[in-house]
């Protein structure tokens, strides 16, 4: 009885701390915060990692462009000089 207390406090814990990322997460509109929230609440665990998951993906910054990558405004094709 012990691990089924602890099981469902710790799925709780769980499923409030991922709302919470989603819904300091900028790049999601309303509508998607209330969506995704509903899914980690009645999909538990597989919903709330699938989100996260989601979440982690949005709050991972691009990484720097690189000057030789051939968008640049260069003479030479490829941006090597």
């Amino acid at each position: 009885m012990d691990l089924l207390i602890i099981s469902i406090v710790v799925l709780i814990i769980i499923n409030i701390y991922v709302s919470y990322r989603l819904f300091k997460c900028d790049s999601l509109e309303v509508f998607q915060k209330v969506a995704q929230t509903l899914i980690i609440w009645l999909i538990p665990i597989i919903g709330a990692i699938i989100i996260f998951a989601f979440i982690s993906s949005y709050d991972k910054p691009n990484p720097p462009r690189n000057p030789n990558d051939g968008q640049g405004h260069d003479s030479m094709p490829g941006g090597v000089q």
